[in-house]
């Protein structure tokens, strides 16, 4: 009996059991190498290969190299390369995806301190331990010289109105991107995804995104307060008037210059909020409203002494489409100036 301890290979049964077979190699595999020296039978007692090919094809150890620790097979036109580690060799493909293993014997100690480099030509593995997994499809996309190469001829990317393919060249090479748009309108032409929120210079208003999809408007150090009181009767924009009663002067307001830029996407519900409310000790003098679509047509401008030229093309917007206005936020201070 060969004591597990004296040769350190795990489940001396299975070795002992296959002693007098190829396994893993087939049966009517040669175990010879280019050089016409046999493989022992206790380098390799055990393997299960799985590599991501396009068609199942028999796989063989092409290469044996202790003394490095490094394997090579190969699946019909797919190369693999093994390192060894921990009593195995680690196959994996092109790609670097895991292909299969090796499990090493006592013979794989002796082969290293050889340094013999072994190459064979028939060193086929036994069908029950490979198991290719086939993948009819794109199974990669690799940069090779500009050119772009796969498993099959052509590639085809289609957006069904959700998901639309974008390629772009921003000029370190051709980007391809997928758009994803969380809801469409079959009338709509494009869809909101993102707003830019800026401050750039003095201004009345300052921003924070405070949340995904969620902007906070304020107009600190005014506060409502600060405000006529005809500003904000009701909280209504509507009933608002520029209006003041006051008979002493407001105190100017300093504005201080803010410089800050962030951009806010669409939620995973397909909504951007703009919020105004209320903080603590601080009433928020800003309201944000919805404005409605409108559609208005050009009119022509003629002034007295233009030229017949400049009439006729003025007259031609009477021709030109309607300008359209669409549904929009209107963000402002009521009393202000109309909220504007």
């Amino acid at each position: 009996m060969i004591l597990s301890s004296s040769t350190g290979v795990r489940y001396v049964e299975h070795v002992n059991e296959n002693s007098y077979r190829n396994y893993p190699f087939s049966e009517s595999s040669s175990l010879l190498d280019t050089s016409g020296a046999a493989l022992p039978s206790d380098v390799v007692v055990d393997a299960f290969m799985y590599p991501v090919v396009s068609s199942a094809e028999p796989i063989r150890i092409t290469r044996i190299n202790a003394s490095r620790g490094v394997a090579e097979a190969e699946c019909g036109q797919v190369a693999l390369s093994g390192e060894y580690a921990d009593g195995c060799v680690e196959f994996k493909d092109a790609l670097g995806r895991h292909a299969g293993s090796l499990v090493c014997g006592p013979g794989w100690g002796r082969e290293s301190s050889s340094g013999v480099d072994r190459e064979f030509d028939g060193a086929w593995l036994s069908s029950r331990v490979c198991c290719p997994v086939v993948y009819d499809g794109v199974v990669s996309m690799t940069d090779e010289n500009a050119t772009w190469r796969t498993t099959r001829r052509d590639i085809s990317f289609q957006g069904d109105g959700t998901i639309t393919p974008v390629l772009e060249d921003k000029g370190l090479g051709p980007e391809l991107r997928f758009d994803a748009q969380f809801f469409s309108e079959p009338d709509t032409k494009s869809v909101v995804r993102q707003i830019v929120f800026a401050c750039a210079g003095e201004s009345l208003f300052d921003v924070e995104e405070v949340d995904d999809g969620v902007v906070e408007v304020i107009a600190y150090p005014v506060d409502r307060d600060d405000i006529c009181w005809q500003a904000h009767r009701e909280d209504a924009v509507s009933v608002v008037v520029d209006a003041c009663e006051r008979q002493e002067d407001c105190q100017p307001v300093i504005v201080g210059p803010k410089w800050k830029a962030f951009t806010t996407c669409m939620t995973e519900v397909g909504s951007i909020t703009i919020s105004a409310d209320d903080l603590v000790n601080y009433k928020n003098p800003i309201k944000v409203s919805v404005v409605d679509g409108s559609t208005s047509r050009q009119s022509p401008q003629i002034p007295d002494g233009a030229s017949s030229k400049d009439i006729m093309k003025e007259a031609g917007k009477m021709l030109d489409r309607p300008i359209t206005v669409g549904n929009g936020v209107m963000i402002g201070i009521p009393g202000v100036s109309n909220g504007v």
